[in-house]
């Protein structure tokens, strides 16, 4: 069965970062294998990467616009260009109801690149999660996509450090999932050790 993976990462990353060429290739081949890429929308950064890299797979091999999906919002209609030739749901009144709609995937990929945006998508994935495991209700697996400074490792675990939860380790959370890379690989390996790890999932 297919999946829709939404992709959250900075709006600001220079398209000749590895970590925005990671995510540009790895978008590309989860739609040539015919799965659905969600994004921001907007034009620049990994929004940016993950749109180009859908929508080349796309125009290449004659596939179908939706699975390259834009999830605008109305105050950011006003200020920022949309990415070109992406397939848009209905923009979003606020900040509130956008992420209800992006959250909504199958699989969760965070890209190497975050802000204060990717953090808040990323805690509503891993709360709505830890509310269901409590409730034997299902949950969603969450893939972060790291360099070797192991940022979003190093802040994971500062969370179960510094706040009252219950759990104390990494690796109490077997749908969470960390993916590091160093700067001298290829963007095609990182992109097959993800794919892997997407493919694993039921």
């Amino acid at each position: 069965m297919k999946k829709q993976i939404s992709i959250f990462g900075k709006s600001t990353v220079d398209e000749k970062k590895l970590s925005y060429q990671i995510i540009k290739e790895l978008s590309y081949q989860l739609v040539l294998d015919k799965n659905t890429c969600m994004h921001g929308g907007y034009a620049g950064g990994i929004m940016q990467a993950v749109a180009d890299g859908a929508q080349k797979a796309i125009e290449i091999h004659d596939l179908e616009n939706n699975l390259n999906i834009g999830v605008p919002e109305e105050r950011f209609d006003e200020k920022w260009p949309r990415v070109p030739k992406a397939t848009f749901t209905e923009p979003a009144i606020d900040i509130y109801s956008r992420l209800r709609i992006i959250t909504q995937s199958d699989i969760f990929v965070i890209a190497p690149d975050g802000g204060e945006g990717t953090l808040l998508e990323a805690d509503i994935v891993i709360h709505e999660n830890s509310i269901n495991e409590l409730l034997g209700k299902p949950v969603k697996p969450i893939i972060f996509i790291e360099g070797s400074d192991k940022k979003w490792t190093n802040l994971f675990q500062a969370r179960l450090d510094n706040l009252d939860i219950s759990k104390k380790s990494i690796g109490q959370y077997p749908w969470v999932s960390f993916i590091q890379y160093s700067d001298n690989q290829e963007v095609q390996d990182v992109v097959k050790i993800i794919l892997n790890k997407i493919n694993q999932i039921d």
